[in-house]
C-alpha cells in the first residue's frame, strides 16, 4: 500500500490539541515494523475517554465506532514526504515559501503549480526527505485518514487491505468508559481497512480536494436514484435497506435511523454501544445517510447526474485491479470553484456536498431536520476552512485546512 512505505510518514497525536489545531508527530514507515497508531501523552493508569484513543478519531466528538462483531474502530493519520517537505520549510524557511493566494489575502497556502511543488521537492531533496522526485511531483502535499477493524473479525479478508498496526489495548473500567489497560498499554493487531479520506491540493485549488472511500460492507446507504442509460430516462432507484447481509457496521434489513447520533443513556464512552455489566458492547446500526455526498431519494438533475457519474465510475473499476482494491468504492469528493474558504459560505462549493464517510463522521453526517443552532457540518469543508478557532488568528493562513498542519513540529533542522 502506497501510504505504507518510505514515501509516507504516519501522523500520532503527541498531547493536548484543539478541534482544528492537533498536537503531533510524524514517525516513518520502517520496513517490517508495524504502523503506530499511538494514544496520546497520559499516564497508563489515566481513564482515557475515547477521543484519545489513538492516531486519529472521529469527527467531531468523542463517538468511537463499533463494529457489528465488537471490533473497535482505529484511525490512522498519513501524509505523503512533500507534505512533510513543505511543512519542514514553512516553519524553517517562511519567507521563501510564502505561496500567497491571488484570490484571497492568506498567506502561506499549498503548493498549487509546478514552480511551488518543485520549490518544495527541491527543499526535501536537500533534506533528505524526497527520495523521488517523480513520486512526490504526482502526489504533490498528500494527507490520508484511515479506517479500520480487527481483521479477525471479518468475513472474506483477502477482500480487504490488511495493515499490522500497534493499537492501544482498552478494558472495561465501568458503565461509562474504557481504560488503558496498565498492564499492556498497547497490542499489534492485524487490521482491514474500512474507509479512507485523500485530501490535496491539486492546480489552482488550494482548498485542497477532498475524496473518501469506503469498503462495500461497511453499511448499506440511504434510497438514491440514477440514471440507467444514456439518456435522461428511466431513472433506477435503490431503497434502503439493501438486502446484502454481512454488513460490517448494521444488521441486516434495521429500519432506517432517525438520526445516527451517540445514545443519550446507559452507555459508555463508546458511542454507538450499549455496554452490559461484563463489558461486552451490543452496537447500533449505522447508515450512509446521504449516499455518493447527495441528500438522500433526491430527483433533481444535479443530483441524478452526480449519483450516475460515481456509479459509473465505481463499475468500471470494480473487479478490473485483480486484489482487495475491487471491494472499495468511491463514494465522492468534494471541492470549491478555487477559491479557500473561511466560513460555511457553499456558495462556490462542488461535488459531493453532503459528502460524509460513515466510518469517519459517523455521528456527523448531514441531517435537514438538525434543529436550526445546532452544528452538523455539510461536508468536509465546514469544518476544514480557515475559519479560526476562537481567539486564534490562523484565518489569515490557507494552511488551516488542514488540522494537523500548524501544530506539527520541524521533521527536520537546518544547520
Amino acid at each position: 500500500m502506497i501510504f505504507d512505505n518510505s514515501g509516507f510518514f504516519d501522523v500520532l497525536h503527541v498531547g493536548a490539541g484543539t478541534e482544528k489545531i492537533a498536537n503531533v508527530e510524524v514517525i516513518p514507515n520502517a520496513p517490517g515494523q508495524p504502523n503506530r497508531f499511538a494514544v496520546r501523552d497520559v499516564k497508563p493508569t489515566e481513564p482515557l475517554t475515547l477521543k484519545e484513543m489513538g492516531g486519529g478519531e472521529q469527527a467531531g466528538g468523542n463517538g468511537v465506532l463499533i463494529s457489528q462483531a465488537g471490533s473497535l474502530t482505529y484511525y490512522g493519520l498519513h501524509v505523503n514526504d512533500a507534505y512533510v517537505a513543505f511543512r519542514d520549510a514553512v516553519l524553517l524557511a517562511p519567507n521563501d515559501f510564502d505561496f500567497r493566494s491571488d484570490i484571497a489575502d492568506n498567506r502561506f497556502q499549498f503548493p498549487t503549480s509546478s514552480k511551488q511543488l518543485d520549490q518544495v521537492i527541491e527543499f526535501g531533496e536537500a533534506a533528505g526527505l524526497i527520495k523521488s522526485r517523480p513520486v512526490a511531483k504526482a502526489a504533490c502535499t498528500m494527507e490520508l485518514k484511515t479506517s479500520w477493524v480487527d481483521a479477525t473479525t471479518v468475513d472474506s479478508p483477502d477482500e480487504y487491505l490488511i495493515i499490522d498496526a500497534q493499537v492501544p489495548r482498552f478494558i472495561p473500567s465501568g458503565p461509562d468508559r474504557l481504560t488503558l489497560d496498565p498492564d499492556q498499554p498497547t497490542e499489534t493487531l492485524s487490521l482491514a481497512m474500512v474507509g479512507m479520506h485523500i485530501a490535496a491540493p491539486v492546480v489552482g485549488h488550494p482548498e485542497l480536494v477532498w475524496t473518501t472511500y469506503e469498503h462495500v460492507k461497511t453499511a448499506p446507504m440511504g434510497t438514491y436514484h440514477y440514471i440507467t442509460t444514456k439518456s435522461t430516462a428511466p431513472v433506477g432507484t435503490v431503497s434502503y435497506p439493501q438486502e446484502q447481509g454481512g454488513w460490517i457496521f448494521a444488521a441486516a434489513n434495521t429500519p432506517f435511523p432517525d438520526e445516527i447520533k451517540p445514545i443519550a443513556a446507559n452507555i459508555s464512552a463508546v458511542d454507538n454501544a450499549l455496554i452490559a455489566a461484563d463489558g461486552s458492547v451490543a452496537p447500533q446500526s449505522i447508515a450512509q445517510v446521504n449516499p455518493w455526498g447527495m441528500i438522500a431519494g433526491a430527483q433533481d438533475d444535479q443530483t441524478l447526474s452526480s449519483n450516475t457519474d460515481l456509479i459509473s465510475l465505481n463499475v468500471s473499476l470494480l473487479g478490473r485491479m485483480g486484489d482487495a482494491r475491487d471491494h472499495y468504492l468511491q463514494m465522492g469528493g468534494v471541492w470549491t470553484t478555487g477559491s479557500l474558504l473561511s466560513g460555511q459560505d457553499r456558495s462556490n462549493q462542488r461535488g459531493g456536498l453532503f459528502l460524509a464517510n460513515s466510518t469517519m463522521e459517523t455521528f456527523r453526517q448531514w441531517d435537514p431536520q438538525v434543529p436550526e443552532g445546532k452544528f452538523r457540518p455539510q461536508n468536509c469543508l465546514d469544518c476544514h476552512s480557515t475559519a479560526p478557532e476562537g481567539n486564534d488568528q490562523r484565518g489569515n493562513f490557507g494552511l488551516a485546512v488542514s488540522h494537523i498542519f500548524q501544530g506539527m513540529a520541524a521533521f527536520t533542522q537546518t544547520e
